[in-house]
């Protein structure tokens, strides 16, 4: 309709084929393969936005979600200071490092194996010297990407792999002096806070765990 509402001084309406800078929102009429397509990244050049999630395209919380994907995406191409795995076995079980009382991190606390990366190596090469160093052991396949990235209070702290262990692979453990294990249950209450919170986020799927104690001076 193009009549002017009476007493009015200005109208304008947008006509898409003419003036496309007015906006637009995405729709798929037949298969995602076409935003898989547009959300895959071009070399270290990332892209998000609601036409680059499958289900929820046309949205703002679509735009909103692809953002987080994308920023976990970047930060999993930064070596992290630490690198840890999430080992599991066939039954659902981890494998855990048992914290001695008297350690200066997570004493009498659950951890995954990993530490603390050294200049010049990848958050992949760090974890296969820790594991090598902890347990002489390496799973058996070691994904080249990680899982699941830690912040803690707005700080990149770890990139946690997942791998596969067997009770088998423990007997053949080499273990470091004082250094314990477990296998144990995903809810053990045990767990150190920064590692629930990974465990929490891959039980949900998703690939960013944000820990946030507002103590960010305690975190440097």
């Amino acid at each position: 309709v193009d009549d002017v509402v009476a007493g009015a001084t200005l109208a304008l309406r947008s006509t898409w084929g003419a003036a496309p800078s007015f906006g637009s929102y995405s729709y798929v009429s037949t298969n995602g393969a076409a935003i898989d397509a547009l959300a895959a990244p071009v070399g270290r050049l990332f892209f998000a936005g609601e036409h680059t999630h499958r289900t929820r395209y046309s949205t703002a919380d679509g735009a909103y979600l692809t953002g987080d994907r994308e920023a976990a995406r970047v930060l999993r191409t930064i070596a992290a200071p630490f690198s840890c795995v999430v080992l599991e076995t066939d039954d659902g079980r981890l494998l855990a490092e048992v914290r001695d009382a008297r350690a200066a991190a997570a004493a009498s606390m659950l951890t995954c194996y990993g530490g603390k990366r050294e200049p010049g190596e990848s958050s992949r090469e760090c974890l296969v010297r820790e594991l090598a160093e902890e347990l002489g052991w390496r799973p058996a396949e070691l994904p080249n990407e990680p899982a699941c990235t830690l912040l803690v209070n707005g700080l990149l702290i770890a990139h946690f792999y997942r791998g596969v262990v067997t009770e088998a692979d423990a007997d053949a453990f080499v273990l470091e002096a004082g250094n314990r294990y477990a296998f144990v249950a995903r809810d053990d209450a045990r767990w150190s806070p920064w590692h629930a919170a990974i465990l929490a986020a891959l039980d949900r799927g998703e690939r960013l765990a944000d820990f946030d104690d507002g103590d960010r001076a305690k975190t440097l």
